[in-house]
């Protein structure tokens, strides 16, 4: 079996516990936005069969609940924009 790493030819890099600290709330920040961006999505999903639902009593309370899911995706859309071009600028 090859080793995957060779550590007497390069020092690896220190590890200590501010970098381990970091690391962890990265991965519980990424986390966070994926139960978010799912959240959202099942929110939107409401929306929309509640317009559907909705349509044939009561056609203005659909068109509500349709322009909501339209502002709100469009909004996000926009966010998701900003923050992946300000993301690409600070690298």
């Amino acid at each position: 079996m090859n080793p995957i790493y060779d550590f007497e030819t390069a020092v690896p890099p220190p590890l200590n516990e501010a970098v381990l600290q970091q690391i962890a709330k990265q991965k519980q920040s990424q986390l966070q936005i994926a139960l978010l961006a799912i959240s959202s999505i099942l929110i939107l999903t409401a929306f929309t069969l509640l317009g559907l639902a909705a349509a044939p009593f009561y056609p203005l309370l659909a068109w509500v609940f349709f322009l909501n899911v339209a502002v709100t995706t469009i909004g996000s859309g926009a966010a998701a924009i900003i923050y992946t071009e300000r993301k690409r600028c600070l690298v």
